[in-house]
């Protein structure tokens, strides 16, 4: 086994005194083994009524424009127990849930917008809109909402949904490959080889960039600039589509791989590393690397901590909680997942999609919780088939699964 010593020495980076920071850990933490959870709960849980208190938003995929996933003002249940399961059609995969208005958003796998009140799980109305984008990325044509819309994308176009009844507000036919982001008064969407922007109220194309290899995942905004991966880290005016910059990325993004903007720095998990990038000029700043053929997931990025998971070529993947602040990250703590990805992070916990344990008696996905501090693992949600990143608000937790369940969780707050 590696020491951790020697493990801090491989990845060029200087020890860390506390004595959490990657306590035996070595490659992707094979002497971790899979997460004890303190609870688990899945779809068919008997539901507890609770008076879930939600009184903040998830609007979007990843929380917001620049795709942070950091639930801010976020406390998420610490005793948590299934408040309310609902279902919508499952064939070909539901969205990731988004939140606001009082409400849980939810794209069906046959095309169907659902929205749901988030005390109950009631259906408030539902409406006709896309199906999933063909190329799956990680946002997988999750709905967002903004001003009073909600706004869709996926193979069968791009719709603007009244968030009050359902009621089409416009709609385009350019086909997406993942969801769109929504920011500055436009709509971003991603397509084959190209980005497009649209007037939020009208649906007036603003300008589109056909000038990417391949499909185009999630962009992010932040500052009046449009961050896009296609094979290349692309920065675009946001008013006008202007080309800032271009960086050929060393080594392909994987395939999650949709750009995150937060503290001074745009991130992009590739193969070979997750790299910073200098927003204003495209400039590496540093790369967070331990060998060759190791990919890493887009980050969550709180205001303490980055959160990604390596995945090795060979071997399982681990979360690894890293700590930016002077410079070059240093790893904090690090636990085996199997594979996986990050989803969401409060100040408190860390949710974590991975597959469930051989020893469960089901064969599908789970999201497990972390603390942010440690890691040690706490609660967790199962299900038989797919589960995607959480919508994370204050006093619940909203799921989807590839069955069609909509879920939320509730319970004591920590």
């Amino acid at each position: 086994m590696v020491s951790r010593r020697s493990f801090l020495q491989a990845a060029g980076l200087a020890a860390v005194g506390s004595a959490t920071a990657l306590a035996g850990c070595s490659s992707s933490c094979p002497d971790s083994g899979a997460p004890t959870p303190s609870t688990v709960l899945t779809p068919d849980s008997t539901p507890v009524a609770a008076d879930l208190g939600v009184t903040t938003d998830w609007p979007t995929f990843h929380h917001d424009a620049a795709n942070t996933g950091y639930a801010t003002d976020a406390t998420p249940p610490s005793d948590p127990a299934l408040s309310w399961r609902a279902a919508v059609p499952s064939d070909g995969r539901p969205s990731a849930p988004v939140v606001a208005n009082g409400a849980v958003y939810v794209r069906d796998g046959v095309g169907g917008l659902h929205a749901l009140d988030v005390t109950d799980g009631t259906e408030r109305w539902t409406v006709e809109t896309t199906r999933a984008p063909e190329t799956w990325f990680a946002g997988g044509g999750s709905p967002t909402a903004h001003g009073g819309h909600v706004f869709v994308a996926g193979r069968d176009g791009v719709f603007a949904v009244d968030a009050a009844d359902g009621t089409v507000a416009w709609s385009d036919s350019l086909a997406a490959t993942d969801s769109a982001v929504v920011a500055g008064g436009s709509v971003f969407v991603p397509t084959d080889g190209a980005l497009a922007a649209y007037d939020a109220a009208t649906g007036e194309r603003r300008w589109r960039v056909s000038d990417f290899d391949g499909p185009v995942s999630r962009p992010a905004v932040a500052a009046g600039t449009v961050f896009a991966v296609g094979s290349d880290l692309v920065a675009l005016a946001s008013a006008d589509g202007v080309e800032q910059w271009r960086r050929t990325v060393g080594a392909s993004p994987t395939d999650l791989g949709f750009p995150v903007v937060a503290d001074g720095s745009v991130f992009v998990g590739t193969y070979e590393g997750l790299v910073a990038y200098a927003p204003e000029s495209g400039e590496v700043q540093w790369r967070f690397e331990r060998g060759s053929g190791r990919g890493f997931t887009p980050p969550v990025v709180t205001p303490e901590s980055l959160y990604t998971v390596e995945q090795p070529g060979e071997g399982p993947a681990a979360v690894y909680a890293l700590d930016p602040d002077t410079g070059e990250p240093r790893p904090r703590w690090c636990s085996w997942i199997g594979e996986g990805a990050v989803g969401a992070a409060t100040d408190d916990r860390v949710f974590a999609e991975v597959p469930a344990p051989d020893e469960a008696d089901v064969s599908g996905r789970e999201v497990q919780t972390f603390r942010s501090d440690t890691g040690a693992a706490t609660w967790q949600f199962r299900a038989s088939e797919w589960v995607g990143a959480p919508a994370v608000v204050d006093g619940a937790v909203v799921f989807t699964t590839g069955r069609g369940d909509v879920c939320a969780v509730g319970g004591d707050q920590q």
